[in-house]
């Protein structure tokens, strides 16, 4: 082959490894623009999507609209009450239009029974009329809207239908039981706890919330300490706890400086019960809200008056670490019989309790520590084992080879000396013996030191231990009488 030859197939090798390359960077770039195209193509269907979801959403509104239009005289007379209602807690001049009343509806005569909220009155007839279609909410309307007034005095007749309800609690859904404290009675909780309720409405939602307090709230209440959110010991909490006793009186300060957030607490419930719409209307305005937050409109953000916020147990915890001196007041005669009963228990129970005690072993002894220093039979057991002869050991064998060695060497003295050999021989054996036999005894005094040193400090840690044990539980016992003591000092709360 020609040297031409040569240079021309490597030419066409190199011209074919050019357009293999050209062919595989299209190829990657025609992959790029495809994955792109493709990324392109599900964004493009998500906004589809969207856009879709949103017109569907639109149509469903326009026919929630045209439903709606069927119920205008139920929306009217819903407004016509809500603006009455606001009125009469704005102090604005009330209209004078009559109310048309809508069969079923609550609303209407609960704000006709209002209108007299300022001076003190409340339609009574109105008011059981309101309160025969649903007694919950009138009673929470009645509560909020005579507290926002000024007129407590007029609004105890309807506390025990709005504060932790016997029947007809939480909404038609259930979403809330007596556990559970909702906006509603949150709002009049802490509208008692801010001084904006007189004295007999302060006792009565005191002695709702002693007959709904769990009794499972004892030991909450005795793994914490009042007044603090810092974590503490059990002495700390039973010492903190007959401060707490001593210093919270059953008087609530009023006003104080919470009343601000719980006239706005009670202001949102009101615009809730008014808003949330009458029976017919409650689906549609359902409906609407879920099709407005499909269409991407911004969700109502005010709170549904009787949507949970935090279980009893919480709140009350809560109240009993607060700070602010009225929320501890108010919730002290419902956790204080239960925090007695918890310490009553705790008090008889560390009274029965054995002394403490500790088992140590150490091989095959065991020993039980208690409060007493002396351990019988400790002493005598370590001076036998000190005493005990090490295993394996053959003394007759050493005096039997000691005794033959004498004996040859007298025979090689009195006989022959050929005796001598075998006097070496058993003499060597001898020697032997007693090397193995001291080393075996210093070996057996090493293992009985050794267990004597960690039977000992194994004892010394048991005493620490019960000692310790001993005197937390004295301390305690100490910390829990005086609680005792503290609550049982305690004028009894009235039936």
């Amino acid at each position: 082959m020609s040297y031409d030859d040569h240079r021309l197939r490597r030419d066409i090798r190199e011209l074919f490894a050019e357009q293999a390359r050209t062919v595989a960077s299209r190829a990657d770039n025609t992959d790029q623009r495809l994955s792109a195209l493709d990324d392109q193509v599900t964004a493009l269907s998500g906004q589809v999507e969207a856009l879709s979801d949103k017109l569907d959403a639109l149509l469903g509104l326009r026919q929630v609209e045209v439903e709606q239009n069927a119920l205008e005289p139920v929306r009217t007379a819903r407004q016509a009450a809500a603006r009455m209602v606001r009125a009469v807690v704005d102090d604005r001049p009330v209209p004078t239009a009559s109310l048309d009343d809508v069969d079923g509806y609550w609303l209407v005569p609960a704000a006709q029974a209002l209108v007299g909220a300022r001076d003190g009155r409340v339609d009574q007839a109105a008011a059981e009329v309101a309160a025969a279609r649903d007694p919950l909410r009138t009673a929470t309307l009645l509560v909020a809207v005579l507290t926002l007034v000024g007129r407590p005095e007029a609004a105890l007749p309807w506390l025990d239908a709005a504060f932790f309800p016997t029947t007809g609690w939480g909404s038609p859904s259930g979403t809330a039981g007596p556990t559970q404290v909702t906006v509603a009675t949150r709002a009049v909780w802490d509208a008692a706890a801010s001084g904006l309720l007189d004295l007999a409405g302060v006792q009565a939602v005191q002695h709702r919330l002693r007959a709904v307090v769990p009794a499972s709230l004892g030991k909450t209440l005795l793994g914490l300490a009042p007044s603090t959110d810092k974590h503490c010991s059990q002495v700390e909490a039973l010492d903190a706890w007959t401060a707490w006793v001593a210093t919270t009186g059953p008087a609530l300060d009023s006003p104080t400086d919470g009343a601000g957030a719980a006239c706005e607490a009670l202001h949102t419930v009101v615009g809730s019960l008014t808003d949330e719409g009458a029976p017919d209307e409650r689906d549609l305005m359902e409906r609407t809200a879920r099709l407005n937050a499909k269409a991407g409109h911004a969700p109502d953000p005010s709170q549904v008056w009787d949507a949970p916020t935090v279980s009893l147990t919480n709140a009350l915890t809560a109240a009993v670490r607060s700070t602010a001196p009225n929320q501890a007041r108010l919730v002290a005669p419902a956790v204080l019989p239960v925090l007695r009963e918890r310490v009553d228990n705790l008090v008889q129970t560390l009274e029965r309790a054995p002394a403490p005690t500790r088992t140590v072993q150490v091989d095959t002894q065991s020993w039980t520590v208690t409060g007493d220093d002396d351990l019988p039979g400790l002493a005598a057991a370590l001076a036998a084992a000190r005493a005990q002869t090490p295993p394996g050991q053959r003394l007759p064998l050493l005096g039997a080879l000691t005794a033959a060695t004498v004996g040859f060497v007298v025979l090689a003295v009195v006989v022959t000396p050929i005796w001598l050999a075998a006097a070496a021989l058993t003499g060597i054996a001898a020697i032997v013996e007693y090397v193995v036999r001291r080393e075996k005894a210093i070996e057996h005094q090493e293992a009985v030191t050794t267990r004597e040193t960690r039977l000992t400090t194994r004892l010394r840690e048991a005493r620490a231990q019960v000692s310790t044990e001993a005197a937390n539980r004295a301390v305690t016992l100490t910390a829990a009488r005086a609680l005792s003591t503290a609550l049982a000092a305690l004028p009894a709360e009235p039936a």
